[in-house]
C-alpha cells in the first residue's frame, strides 16, 4: 500500500488493514433507466406480463440471491430516488443552491397530495410516521379525562403518542380488539366509544397481520359523533389504493420509506384543511409563521405548513417526490393488482399446511399483501432463522400485540419465484420435529 495512503488512514485513527473502506462489497449494478424511459419501457409490456415487474425489480440495487420480504419494516429505495438525493445534495452544497427553495418545496408537496389525493395545502412533511402521530397526538386539544380510543394491534410508533399524553396530560386511552372482517371491526369500535371519547386513531393496515380496516367508515361515525379520526397509514400508502379525501378523515399520517418506496427518515402528514385552525403545534419554529414579531406575537401558517419548523434534510424530500413519480408510472391500480395476486398464491398454499395458523384475513377486501403466519410446531424466531439461513429470505417477526407470529410483506420487488421458495420454506418448517 502506498505510504499516502497508510498516512492517510492513520491520521483517520484507524488501520488500512482493517479499515471498513477496504471491506466494502463490490458495487452492484443495474440497468437504471431515467423516469421516462422507464415508463417507456414499461409500456412494452402489461402489467400480467412477468417482464414487466422484472423492469421494475431491475431498478432497485437489491442483491438477486436473497428474497426481501420486510418492506413493512423499511421498504428498499430504486436507483431514480436514490440518484435523485445524490443529486440534490451536490447542488445543495453549490453556493447558488443553498437553503429551501421554495418551488421544489411546494413541487414536493404537489406530488405527495397528488398521491394521496387532497390539497398541498393539507400536506406537512416530516421524518416518519411516528413524527407524524406525535404531532398529531400533541396539536389537539384534549383535557384529562377525555378518552382516546384505538386498537391492541397498533405500532408503536402510534401508540406511544397517546400513552405519553395519558401519562403527561391526564388523558385516557382505550382500546379494542379489531375483528376478523371490516363490520365486526365496526361494531367493536362503536360499542367502545363513549360520551367521553374524543379521538379514535387506528391503523388503516395493521403492523400485526396486514388486515385492512375500515378507515373510511370508522371516519365517517366518528365525523357524526363530533369525535377526531386519526388513520395511521404507515403500511397503507404505497401498498393499497389510498385516497384521503374518500376516506375523509381529519388526520392521515404515514412514511416515505416503507412503500411508497423513498429515502429514509421522510413522512406525510396530512390534516383536512377546516381542521388545521383547531391544532395548536407544541413544536414550531421557522416557516411554521405567517408573520411574528416580540410585539404581536406569532400568527401560525393558516395551512399544515404551521407544523414544519426550522431546516430540513431538502434531498430526502426530493427523493420523496421522486419515490411518488417512479410508483406513479407503475400505477397504484397494478402495483394492488399484482401484489394481492402474490399474497393469494401464498396464502392458498400455506392456509391449510399441517402446523400452520394464517393469522391475517384470508381474502379481499380485508387482507393486504401483508401475511402474518404461526407455527405450532416451531418458535417464530426459530422459523425466521430458518428461513433466512435455509432459504436465504428476509422476514420480521411480530410480537405485537402477543401474536408470536411471523409477518411477510409483497411488494414490487418480489415475484412468483420468490414466493415459491417461502411457500416450500414454510412447508418444510411446518414438517419439523
Amino acid at each position: 500500500m502506498p505510504s499516502s495512503r497508510r498516512k492517510f488512514f492513520k491520521i483517520l485513527g484507524i488501520s488500512a488493514v482493517t479499515s471498513p473502506f477496504l471491506s466494502l462489497p463490490a458495487v452492484r449494478t443495474s440497468r437504471a433507466y431515467a423516469l421516462d424511459e422507464f415508463e417507456s419501457n414499461l409500456r412494452q409490456h402489461n402489467p400480467g406480463d412477468e417482464r414487466f415487474w422484472k423492469l421494475v425489480r431491475d431498478q432497485f440495487p437489491l442483491t438477486k440471491d436473497r428474497a426481501f420480504f420486510n418492506t413493512g419494516g423499511l421498504g428498499a429505495s430504486p436507483y431514480q430516488v436514490i440518484n435523485a438525493v445524490k443529486k440534490r445534495m451536490d447542488e445543495l452544497e453549490e453556493v447558488s443552491e443553498v437553503g429551501r427553495s421554495t418551488q421544489v418545496w411546494n413541487g414536493v408537496k404537489a406530488a405527495v397530495a397528488r398521491f394521496i389525493d387532497c390539497e398541498p395545502g393539507e400536506v406537512t412533511l416530516t421524518g416518519c410516521c411516528t413524527e407524524c402521530m406525535n404531532i398529531a397526538a400533541n396539536s389537539i386539544a384534549l383535557q384529562p379525562g377525555d378518552e382516546v380510543l384505538t386498537t391492541t394491534h397498533e405500532h408503536v410508533g402510534g401508540a406511544l403518542p397517546w400513552l405519553g399524553l395519558q401519562k403527561r396530560r391526564g388523558i385516557v386511552v382505550k382500546t379494542f380488539e379489531p375483528g376478523h372482517t371490516a363490520g365486526e371491526t365496526l361494531d367493536r369500535m362503536k360499542r367502545a366509544v363513549t360520551e367521553k371519547t374524543r379521538v379514535i386513531s387506528v391503523s388503516h393496515v395493521t403492523c400485526t397481520t396486514g388486515a385492512i380496516l375500515p378507515a373510511k367508515e370508522i371516519s365517517d361515525y366518528a365525523r357524526q359523533q363530533n369525535i377526531w379520526s386519526v388513520i395511521d397509514g404507515a403500511q397503507a400508502v404505497g401498498n393499497i389504493l389510498v385516497s384521503v379525501s374518500d376516506i375523509g378523515c381529519d388526520i392521515y399520517a404515514t412514511s416515505g420509506h416503507k412503500w411508497m418506496l423513498g429515502p429514509k427518515r421522510t413522512g406525510i402528514l396530512f390534516v383536512k384543511k377546516d381542521r388545521i385552525d383547531e391544532m395548536l403545534p407544541v413544536t414550531i419554529g421557522a416557516y411554521s409563521d405567517e408573520y411574528w414579531d416580540f410585539n404581536e406575537g406569532v400568527i401560525l401558517h393558516p395551512t399544515a405548513q404551521r407544523f414544519e419548523y426550522g431546516t430540513y434534510n431538502v434531498p430526502l424530500m426530493v427523493g420523496l417526490q421522486s419515490a411518488v413519480e417512479f410508483l406513479e408510472r407503475i400505477g397504484m391500480a397494478s402495483i394492488y393488482t399484482y401484489t394481492q395476486q402474490l399474497a393469494a398464491m401464498y396464502i392458498s398454499e400455506i392456509k391449510n399446511l399441517p402446523n400452520v395458523e394464517l393469522l391475517s384475513p384470508a381474502r379481499e377486501p380485508d387482507v393486504s399483501s401483508m401475511i402474518t403466519i404461526r407455527l405450532k410446531n416451531m418458535e417464530n424466531t426459530a422459523l425466521q432463522s430458518f428461513l433466512a439461513s435455509e432459504y436465504n429470505l428476509r422476514t420480521r417477526i411480530v410480537p405485537e400485540a402477543g401474536l408470536d407470529g411471523l409477518r411477510v410483506s409483497l411488494h414490487v420487488y418480489n415475484n412468483r419465484e420468490e414466493v415459491h421458495r417461502l411457500i416450500n420454506g414454510v412447508r418444510k418448517a411446518s414438517t419439523k420435529l
